[in-house]
């Protein structure tokens, strides 16, 4: 695994985490 690769999936889950949590406040704000 490259620095690169690594980072890249790192910074898809936090975007997936950030996604979850924003569709939850919505559905809790609703």
């Amino acid at each position: 695994l490259s620095i690169d690769e690594l980072s890249r999936k790192k910074l898809d889950l936090t975007a997936e985490e950030l996604t979850e949590e924003k569709a939850l406040a919505y559905s809790c704000l609703s």
